[in-house]
């Protein structure tokens, strides 16, 4: 290869590259402007951001949530935890 076309060819990569970087949560190639925009993320990551997907299922019952305290209660020594409970 000469060196016209090493030179040209890095031209043409540096251009291409010049304008794009990777997002901060995916990594996939972005343009800049995107970048700047959107805080650093490409479109699909920025949605994902603004919408994020629940974490939790359904609301828990009342028969679950007592269940759940019940077990907590059996958990904690007695008179140790319950004190620090008490003084606040």
């Amino acid at each position: 290869m000469s060196g016209y076309s090493k030179a040209r060819d890095q031209r043409v990569a540096d251009e291409h590259i010049g304008n794009v970087m990777a997002c901060r949560t995916c990594r996939t190639m972005t343009d800049h402007e995107t970048l700047q925009n959107l805080g650093g993320m490409c479109h699909p990551c920025f949605q994902h951001y603004c919408n994020p997907e629940p974490l939790t299922g359904p609301p828990m019952t009342a028969d679950e949530k007592r269940e759940i305290l019940a077990r907590v209660r059996s958990l904690i020594v007695p008179g140790a935890l319950a004190d620090k409970m008490r003084a606040k």
